[in-house]
């Protein structure tokens, strides 16, 4: 398979340099800043989204209106990983029943792969159209 471009929006700074120094001669890599889910996204056939979900947030229903913001942007595929388990003292991760993830991801997509076992408290729920 070849890959006809990659986009990523990041939302530090310091991780969008590192990108752009990495990524600087590679053809059709688009990096910008920002924050994903206030901007309109770009359809892509593939969307993946790495420790970005994992922060805690004060609306109740954000990872349900993330995951399905996140979906309704791609054509093929979502990928996406979460947390299991808060780390003690809580802090600023979250943490989410895999269950409830895949439950509600069922609703949004017609093949649902939960995977999990490959890192504790870690979990990762691919959507497929």
């Amino acid at each position: 398979m070849r890959i006809a471009g990659l986009g990523q929006v990041e939302q530090m700074p310091e991780l969008l340099d590192l990108a752009q120094a990495r990524y600087a001669h590679a053809p059709d890599i688009t990096l910008r800043t920002g924050d994903f889910l206030r901007e309109p996204l770009p359809l892509s056939d593939y969307v993946l989204a790495s420790g970005s979900l994992n922060y805690r947030h004060r609306h109740p229903r954000f990872i349900y209106q993330a995951i399905e913001k996140l979906f309704g942007s791609c054509r093929r595929g979502l990928g996406f990983n979460l947390l299991s388990w808060e780390p003690a003292g809580g802090g600023p991760l979250a943490a989410y029943d895999p269950a409830d993830i895949v439950a509600f991801c069922e609703t949004l997509a017609p093949k649902v792969v939960l995977r999990e076992g490959y890192r504790g408290g870690d979990f990762t729920v691919f959507l497929y159209r």
